[in-house]
């Protein structure tokens, strides 16, 4: 959790779910709650942004996914943003 120096963001989160257990009673939602992860989503004032996103609960739902693809060293990163219906 970091703060953020912009006039509508007040806070960026960063999460990576790399290496997300089932969680301690079998749910990952657990150990995403004991974070906090769903106050900082609900709040309009802060950026979230989820390493492995794919791990996370089905419930929880992105509403932009970017998605890094290294091409070759002559070219470098491919980087293609994917805006997610709300």
């Amino acid at each position: 959790v970091y703060p953020a120096k912009h006039k509508n963001i007040r806070t960026f989160v960063h999460v990576d779910c790399y290496r997300l257990p089932a969680g301690r009673h079998g749910v990952p939602g657990v150990e995403l709650a004991a974070i906090g992860l769903g106050d900082y989503l609900a709040d309009p004032n802060t950026v979230v942004a989820i390493e492995w996103a794919e791990k996370l609960p089905k419930k929880i739902k992105p509403s932009l996914t970017l998605a890094f693809t290294v091409a070759s060293k002559a070219s470098g990163r491919i980087i293609k943003f994917k805006k997610h219906p709300k």
